[in-house]
């Protein structure tokens, strides 16, 4: 965010809120860089295609921090791991929920490929080739932040 920040300036960063990044809010909240850009939290859980039926309802909704305007505006959407690609589209579609921003780039800590669309991130942290029979988990630490990959047990 930092690198992104420095480039282009005054931006909007929104974090994917999920259970998984939420232990990673505080450092990616640590992560902004100057007093103009905005933050906002984003709950995508109602725009997944990949739960169970197409008019599932998640039982826990999270709550959804939208500061500021983002019609017009440049707008970074951060996410921990890119993997098939459906939590970004369903970010996308959550985000227009609250507008039309003016541009919109995917920034990602970790990107292990296995894309089921057609989406890519304009900033990878690190790319961690994997199998689709493990998992990968990101977790904050002093230094920033661990990749773990880890076997999934069928």
């Amino acid at each position: 965010l930092a690198q992104i920040a420095s480039i282009f300036g005054t931006w909007i960063f929104v974090y994917c809120v999920s259970r998984a990044i939420l232990k990673l809010t505080d450092a990616i909240i640590g992560l902004r860089v100057d007093e103009e850009s905005e933050l906002m939290g984003l709950d995508i859980s109602q725009h997944r295609d990949d739960r169970k039926g197409h008019n599932y309802v998640e039982k826990e909704t999270l709550e959804t921090v939208v500061p500021c305007d983002i019609n017009g505006k440049d707008v970074v959407l951060v996410d921990d791991v890119l993997y098939t690609g459906r939590t970004a589209r369903a970010a996308f579609d959550a985000l227009s929920d609250y507008g039309r921003a003016g541009t919109i780039q995917l920034a990602v800590l970790v990107d292990r490929g296995h894309r089921e669309l057609p989406i890519r991130a304009d900033y990878v942290g690190k790319n961690v080739p994997t199998s689709h029979t493990e998992m990968v988990g990101v977790d904050p630490c002093d230094e920033g932040f661990t990749v773990n990959i880890y076997d999934v047990i069928e």
